[in-house]
C-alpha cells in the first residue's frame, strides 16, 4: 500500500468520526448538515484514490456506491467561474400539484444575467446550467466560491458555500426527476405549512444525509424506506 493510500485511509476515518459526533448530537441544522455533506465529500473524494488492489483487501466496501454518491453531493462547475456576476430577477412559479408545479418549485424560473450569462437560456436538465441557476439563487455564495474561501458568515451563521450549494443541488434533482416521488409529496406538505422553498430544501436534504452517511460510514446499502420514513418525520 502507498504512502498516498495510507493518507486517503486516515481521511475516511477521520471523516467518518466527524460525522459519527455530528449525527450523535441529534442536530441537523444548516451548519450541522453542511459540516455532514463536507465529510461525505472527503470520504468520497479519498474513496476514489484507492487502488484496485488495496480495495480488493476490503471487498465487503461499497467503493463503488462511495464514489457515486460523492457525484451526487457534489458537481464540478468550471464554466460558472468565467464572467463576472451580473443582477437577476427571479419570475415567481408556482406550488401546486401538476408536474409543471414540481419542475417550476424545483428551479424557478429566472430572467437576467449572472456572470454575464442569460438565465433565461439555461437548461435545469444540465447538471452544469442548474449549478449555476442554483448559485444565482445565492450571489452571496458564489462569490464566496469564486474566491475560494471555504467559510463565509450568513446571519450569524458559518456557512462553507460550495457545500450550502450542494445542499440545495441534491433535493433539487430528486424533485426534477421525481425520485422518490415522496420528495415532491413532502414538499406540497411543507408549502401548505407555510414553510419557504429554502427552508423546504434545506429540511429535504437533512432527511438525506443520515442516509448518506450509512452508506459510506457504516457500509449498507442505501434504504430507500429509510429515507421515504426521514421525510414522513419532517413537520
Amino acid at each position: 500500500m502507498s504512502r498516498r493510500e495510507v493518507l486517503r485511509l486516515r481521511d475516511i476515518r477521520e471523516a467518518i468520526a466527524t460525522i459519527r459526533d455530528h449525527v450523535a448530537a441529534g442536530s441537523f441544522d444548516r451548519k450541522t448538515s453542511d459540516a455532514v455533506l463536507y465529510n461525505l465529500v472527503v470520504i468520497g473524494e479519498a474513496a476514489t484514490q484507492i487502488s484496485e488492489e488495496t480495495r480488493g483487501r476490503a471487498a465487503e466496501i461499497p467503493w463503488t456506491q462511495i464514489g457515486l454518491s460523492t457525484k451526487a453531493t457534489r458537481i464540478r462547475c468550471e464554466r460558472g467561474r468565467c464572467a463576472n456576476r451580473g443582477s437577476w430577477h427571479p419570475r415567481p412559479g408556482v406550488n401546486g400539484g401538476t408536474e409543471g408545479d414540481r419542475r417550476a418549485f424545483a428551479v424557478p424560473a429566472q430572467a437576467g444575467f449572472f456572470r454575464d450569462l442569460d438565465l433565461g437560456l439555461l437548461d435545469p436538465e444540465d447538471p452544469d446550467d442548474r449549478r449555476l441557476l442554483i448559485e444565482a439563487e445565492h450571489p452571496e455564495l458564489a462569490d464566496a466560491i469564486e474566491r475560494g474561501e471555504e467559510v463565509v458568515v450568513i446571519d450569524g451563521v458559518e456557512v462553507n458555500p460550495r457545500l450550502h450549494v450542494s445542499l440545495h443541488e441534491i433535493p433539487v434533482q430528486q424533485l426534477l426527476n421525481d425520485d422518490p416521488p415522496e420528495v415532491w409529496g413532502t414538499a406540497k406538505r411543507l408549502i401548505a405549512a407555510g414553510y419557504e422553498r429554502h427552508e423546504i430544501l434545506h429540511m429535504l436534504a437533512s432527511a438525506l444525509a443520515p442516509q448518506l452517511w450509512r452508506v459510506m460510514a457504516e457500509h449498507e446499502t442505501f434504504s430507500r424506506d429509510g429515507y421515504v420514513a426521514a421525510l414522513g418525520a419532517l413537520p
